[in-house]
């Protein structure tokens, strides 16, 4: 931790917020209006327009001055923001110490995911000693809280052993609760330790179950796992339809794996992802964003997109669905696109109505990527 003095000295350089050299826009001028009559959230929310960009030109000096400000009025969000800042450099000097120092008070304000963060610290070192008893303290503080990613550390905690007796069994149970709440490392372990066998009885079956939970979160690892065992009937009914749509959506998540094994099962390319209602075990999904009616040579398809707040700072992820024009909101996973510096409002903040309007192109460049054309009247 940086002595006293060095965050005072810091605490006067930022007293006042850099001067402002362009014209402020309606919406920064009610937001900054509302940070300096004590909303610390509209304090972040100026904090993370000026780091990204968006209402005004990316600023980092002014960025920094609002997270910190919302930080010192304790929202754990902006101090988790600025932690990020200087363990990056992103427009500081890059400072491990003064980055610690945020996440500490980012976890103990609320933020599960910095406690998460500082467990991976603490458990392998690198910028601090390593610390296997307060890695576990940090990650059980974030499980407590119902992180599926805290549970996952302690899980793999106990699976290895470290600050604490190995128990595969107590390390299992750990991974069960960390897939419960979400955390694609824990399904996919699971699915992984069921598949192999060993630490625990092989079950197929189990090994299927935790691996669609794992894909269901993005984990395309296991979506290409998934694709492999329908393909071979491993543990379920051999169908080749199922595994190219797995092998669809990890390779749409940029996993090459998954790529190279759709190549391989559909060597022309005729994969037929849009005539069963298979589809609806693969990627159910609610009322589409922005729907759109394509023409294909096997008939008329519905390409459905959906937009997804805070899928990370500064950025919105767009998935895109297809399925045949019968009233299902699901269908296909087609592909995702994640518009960085995209939005406005700081994160947690309603999608802004371009959001849509990009919703509707990336529905055309995913029907450009299917041989499909716009439905004409």
């Amino acid at each position: 931790m940086k002595p006293v003095l060095v965050t005072v000295l810091l605490a006067s350089i930022f007293c006042s917020p850099p001067a402002i050299a362009v014209e402020e826009t309606e919406e920064i001028k009610v937001m900054r209006e509302t940070c300096e009559s004590g909303s610390f959230d509209a304090c972040n929310n100026m904090g993370f327009e000026y780091s990204y960009g968006g209402l005004v030109e990316p600023d980092q000096e002014q960025a920094i001055f609002y997270y910190r400000k919302a930080c010192d009025g304790g929202y754990a969000l902006a101090c988790s923001n600025l932690g990020g800042m200087y363990a990056t450099g992103n427009g500081v000097e890059q400072d491990p110490n003064q980055a610690l120092e945020f996440f500490h008070k980012a976890c103990h304000g609320g933020e599960s995911k910095e406690c998460v963060n500082l467990g991976w610290i603490y458990a392998e070192g690198g910028s601090v000693v390593p610390d296997y008893t307060l890695a576990h303290e940090y990650f059980k503080k974030a499980c407590d809280a119902n992180d599926g990613d805290g549970c996952f550390g302690l899980g793999a905690m106990s699976m290895d052993g470290l600050g604490v007796e190995q128990n595969f069994i107590k390390g299992a149970e750990y991974l069960r609760k960390a897939c419960e709440n979400r955390s694609a490392d824990g399904c996919g372990s699971l699915g992984e330790m069921y598949e192999i066998g060993g630490e625990i009885e092989k079950n197929l079956s189990q090994a299927i179950f935790y691996y669609a939970k794992a894909c269901d979160v993005a984990d395309a690892v296991s979506c290409n796992v998934l694709g492999t065992l329908h393909e071979e009937g491993q543990g379920v009914e051999q169908n080749t339809t199922l595994a190219g749509l797995y092998y669809r959506k990890a390779c749409n998540m940029e996993n090459l794996d998954g790529c190279n094994n759709l190549r391989l099962l559909y060597p022309e390319g005729d994969c037929p992802c849009f005539n069963s209602a298979e589809i609806m075990l693969v990627c159910p999904r609610p009322d589409s964003d922005a729907t759109q009616i394509y023409e294909g040579q096997n008939g008329n398809r519905k390409l459905n997109c959906f937009s997804t707040r805070n899928y990370s700072p500064g950025s919105i992820m767009f998935d895109v669905y297809a399925a045949n024009n019968d009233g299902n909101p699901a269908g296909c996973f087609v592909q995702s696109v994640q518009l960085e510096h995209f939005g406005s409002g700081g994160q947690g903040a309603p999608l802004s109505s371009e959001s849509f309007a990009a919703c509707s192109l990336i529905l055309d460049e995913a029907a450009n990527r299917l041989n499909l054309s716009i439905l004409t009247n």
